[in-house]
């Protein structure tokens, strides 16, 4: 009984000595958000299907594409339909995501992404008519995997 009870407070101990610290994911992901502030005009629309603490450390707004925090008009005409970059994209903006690999990597491969949680990435493969230009990457996987800054504009025809 004692061993089990000094067992625990030596794991208790160690768990609060310990300082957390975030994923390289994570922290590529706070350096991405810096570039946006950085790297992109103040009234220029910025989205990402995954918005969380971007906004707050880049200090921008931030489009939730992912029609979680959206209206139901949003949710129904682009997010149902399939259709959430089109909504971004009127005139210049920015897509924040994460990639598996670089951008003209991830555009020219066929492979369907498995989850769900890759609808963004199905997205920008399928945008046409968009000029695509990564203004950022923040890596942190062997492959290329990263959080990157895209630009979209409307290609001229």
């Amino acid at each position: 009984m004692i061993g089990t009870v000094a067992a625990v407070v030596v794991a208790l101990v160690k768990f609060v000595r310990t300082p957390s610290t975030p994923s390289n994911k994570w922290q590529a992901r706070v350096r991405l958000a810096r570039d946006i502030a950085e790297k992109t005009p103040p009234d220029v629309r910025v989205g990402a299907f995954w918005p969380d603490g971007l906004a707050q450390f880049s200090g921008r707004p931030v489009i939730p594409l992912d029609g979680i925090a959206g209206s139901p008009d949003y949710f129904r005409d682009y997010v149902r339909s399939g259709s959430e970059l089109e909504y971004l994209v009127r005139g210049q903006a920015y897509l924040s995501i994460r990639l598996p690999n670089d951008v003209d990597n991830h555009l020219r491969s066929t492979r369907t992404p498995a989850s769900w949680t890759k609808v963004g990435q199905i997205r920008l493969r399928e945008l046409e008519d968009v000029k695509k230009e990564t203004v950022s990457a923040r890596t942190f996987g062997p492959s290329g995997e990263g959080w990157y800054l895209v630009r979209l504009s409307p290609e001229d025809r």
